[in-house]
């Protein structure tokens, strides 16, 4: 799981996206998430170079609690000398 943590107004939230399989989150949850990966990207090119993590939209679902939302999975992305890979993040 990669936790991500972010602050909405007054309160912070965690949400834990699984890494080796996608998951359904609330539609209000995705542009945070999206954010919070962008913000990690940062931090991790200066740790591995050429390297980064992005959030892929797969299509729409429901969560757990039957609320409307966004099928999304992690993936690492890879820059190359032939361009840009897209990889999973676990085997």
């Amino acid at each position: 799981m990669l936790p991500l943590i972010f602050q909405t107004g007054n309160s912070i939230s965690e949400l834990k996206l699984p890494l080796d399989r996608p998951t359904v989150i609330q539609d209000k949850e995705y542009v945070l998430a999206e954010q919070a990966v962008a913000a990690t990207n940062t931090v991790l090119c200066k740790i591995v170079p050429d390297i980064e993590i992005a959030l892929t939209s797969l299509d729409m679902g429901h969560t757990e609690n039957r609320n409307s939302g966004v099928r999304v999975h992690l993936v690492a992305l890879k820059s190359g000398k032939n361009g840009t890979i897209s990889l999973p993040l676990k085997l």
